[in-house]
């Protein structure tokens, strides 16, 4: 007869108020889970979904294959024997209560699962309704990340625009896949807590050989090719900071490390809990993920005041407060930004720009070095011989610097879809060219000029230097007399 393997049941879910931001959300679930984690917290409260639909955002929840409403077909089509559910035992060591079990360093720093420290467990009516709704998964990486990497590709087909992959755990895996396969497809990726490290378990997990392709299982495209990993890809150990790290494996910088092509002007965000034994070891995947060309932020949640997260961190009591932290994020790739002269904020109904921005070009030499992240300052002809002389100088330095200005509706509210990152990128070498011209011919006397670029360089050039010039001009009419 005939059967259906390897479905995957997703729900969309639409704002009541309509949708207000471009990009679309697709959550991807981990191990012993289901697409109803970001439905409603196990404690009753609003899930994830809630926060960020309350956003503006679509959302498309996905049940991977062989998961929940994704339902596994077993013999005789399919003859796997990994199909394990999760014990109370494994479930509170790993996610509600690891601060009463102490396996891995910084477990005693949880306090956050709904009752507080050591509520974590079977009587808990938050732990025993999050236990009822976990499901039996197929452990068994290589046919799973193969049936994922389909079905997901299959639903960005169909939604047909550019979204934004948010995937946690085991489930942190397949946005990797899904925007190799898929990169026109993928605007950014969210990474709670993403399976690694790469190359191998963690302690906690045996440190077996795992991922063999980095941070997947199955093949992904690198430039030069990938043959074989196990030889072509050059590893080396890269040693841990502190007792609470791992070491681990990443690519060796010689030869010059392989690239993840199809990846290439993705943003990638990971983020880690305070109390979750990712802390070990998501630093190193952020690594791996950085050398192999990937736009990558890493917020580990107590740098930024979100305490006493475990790994189920969108499950437990203060999850909106690392919701904002990946709202914030993601707003800022929508948004896009722009350039700010001077130094004092302006703030009035047509331009936005924040105080204190990161980077300012103030006094800069043409003898000086300057590299990315640096703070370096420099007058607006400073500015001019730096676009001028040394284009691919200038785009290293500026290209990982956090916004400093945001374009406000009446701006511009055009949100075109991102085009190949080169291409966009000269262009907006060409405008910014183009302003600091206009500026300097109108004699602005800036005491300082501040430059900013982020990933969404075509944003920028929705605005035409005239029209930031006139903006401009209206804030600070004394600077053009």
């Amino acid at each position: 007869g005939q059967y259906f393997a390897n479905q995957s049941y997703v729900e969309k879910l639409s704002p009541a108020s309509g949708t207000t931001k471009p990009y679309p959300l697709v959550f991807i679930h981990g191990i012993g889970q289901t697409g109803t984690n970001w439905l409603t917290k196990p404690d009753g409260n609003p899930g994830l979904s809630s926060y960020f639909l309350r956003q503006g955002y679509t959302i498309y929840l996905l049940d991977q294959p062989s998961h929940g409403r994704s339902p596994f077909l077993g013999t005789p089509i399919n003859n796997y024997t990994h199909v394990f559910p999760l014990s109370a035992e494994v479930i509170a060591s790993r996610f509600t209560a690891p601060e009463l079990y102490s396996s891995y360093p910084r477990a005693e720093l949880h306090t956050q699962w709904p009752g507080g420290t050591g509520s974590g467990g079977q009587g808990n009516p938050a732990f025993d309704a999050y236990f009822a709704a976990t499901v039996p998964s197929l452990v068994a990486n290589i046919p799973q990340q193969t049936a994922v990497r389909a079905a997901g590709a299959a639903l960005l087909d169909r939604i047909g625009t550019p979204v934004i992959l948010i995937g946690h755990s085991q489930g942190g895996t397949m946005p990797w896949l899904i925007a190799d396969v898929r990169p026109g497809f993928v605007h950014a990726i969210v990474a709670l807590e993403p399976a690694g490290p790469p190359f191998v378990e963690p302690a906690l997990n045996g440190k077996v050989p795992a991922r063999a392709w980095g941070m997947t299982d199955i093949p992904m495209a690198y430039e030069p090719a990938v043959e074989d990993p196990a030889v072509d890809l050059v590893l080396t150990v890269t040693r841990a900071n502190s007792t609470d790290e791992e070491d681990c494996w990443v690519q060796a910088e010689s030869p010059v490390p392989r690239q993840l092509v199809n990846l290439k002007g993705v943003r990638a965000l990971v983020v880690t809990g305070e109390a979750s034994w990712h802390v070990m070891y998501d630093w190193c995947s952020v690594k791996f993920l950085r050398q192999a060309g990937i736009e990558t932020d890493h917020v580990s949640l107590a740098n930024v005041g979100v305490r006493g997260n475990g790994h189920m961190l969108f499950l437990e009591m203060n999850s909106d407060e690392s919701a904002k932290v990946v709202a914030d994020w993601v707003e800022r790739l929508e948004e896009g930004c722009l350039l700010q002269i001077d130094r004092k904020a302006v703030v009035d109904d047509r331009v936005v720009a924040v105080e204190n921005p990161t980077m300012a070009l103030d006094g800069v030499k043409n003898d000086d070095v300057t590299e990315a992240n640096q703070e370096v300052y420099g007058s607006s002809d400073d500015l001019l011989m730096l676009l001028d002389e040394d284009e691919n100088a200038f785009r290293n330095m500026i290209k990982d610097i956090p916004d400093v200005m945001l374009l406000s509706d009446r701006m511009t509210r055009v949100t075109a879809m991102e085009t190949i990152r080169s291409e966009t990128a000269s262009m907006t070498m060409q405008w910014l060219k183009e302003i600091a011209h206009r500026i300097k011919d109108n004699g602005a006397q800036a005491e300082s000029t501040y430059l900013l670029s982020y990933s969404f360089w075509s944003l920028l050039r929705q605005v035409s230097p005239d029209e930031f010039l006139e903006a401009y001009i209206a804030t600070s009419p004394e600077r053009f007399k």
